[in-house]
Order: structure tokens, then sequence, then C-alpha cells
């Protein structure tokens, strides 16, 4: 879609993404002159059909990346797990009874934690 991702960048599976709420990430390389050069946006072998949180959480264990992403439509916020080897699983659907933006979320060793917000 084009957006600018300009809110947040994380490293994971070997390649640097810049992120923003709206899109799919962007793999981006620092160029030895400080520039960025835009790689393309990555959609997981086409399993990333929803947008990409600006914050995803990488665990220091096992190396995978947690995201979540939002729509218009039910079933509005689907949460994924990104291997260590950039395997992007199957989504599990959050059921809530309204659109929300989420913008950001927390992992723990058991759990994960989820604050929707509402936009005005």
């Amino acid at each position: 879609s084009c957006l600018p991702a300009n809110t947040a960048l994380v490293y994971h599976h070997q390649k640097l993404l810049a992120l923003s709420e709206g899109d799919k990430p962007y793999a981006i390389k620092i160029l030895e002159d400080g520039d960025l050069q835009t790689l393309g946006m990555l959609d997981y072998d086409k399993r990333l059909g929803h947008n990409f949180t600006a914050h995803p959480k990488v665990d220091p264990f096992t190396g995978e990346m947690f995201t979540l992403g939002y729509s218009h439509t039910a079933p509005y916020v689907a949460y994924r797990v990104i291997s260590k080897d950039g395997f992007m699983q199957d989504p599990v659907p959050i059921t809530i009874s309204d659109p929300v933006l989420m913008h950001d979320f927390a992992i723990r060793e058991l759990f994960n934690i989820y604050g929707p917000s509402s936009v005005l």
C-alpha cells in the first residue's frame, strides 16, 4: 500500500524491518554511507494478508517474533508467530465485538497481553 514505514524498526531472521501500523513490514538495508535502501515489502510468502503491528516482540530465548494485525472486518484482530527461521505460522483470530486499534502489546513466558484502544 506504500505507506511510510516510519514508526519502528525490528531485526529478525537476519533482516532489518521498517514498520508502521497500517502496512506490511519493509526490509531495509543500511548502506556504508549511512543511507537507507528499501529492499521490498515482506508478505511472508503471501501468508500475511493484513497489516503488521509497528511493535512486534522478539523472544530472546526462542528467536520467535510475535505480531498482530487488525482489520475493519471480523475477526478484527489476528495474532501471528514467526519462527526464528522466518516462517509465519497460521493466524490465531482474536474474537472481539468491534474493530479496534491495538498499537502495542506485551508478551510473557506463558501469556500475551493485549489492550485495545479507541481512535477518535
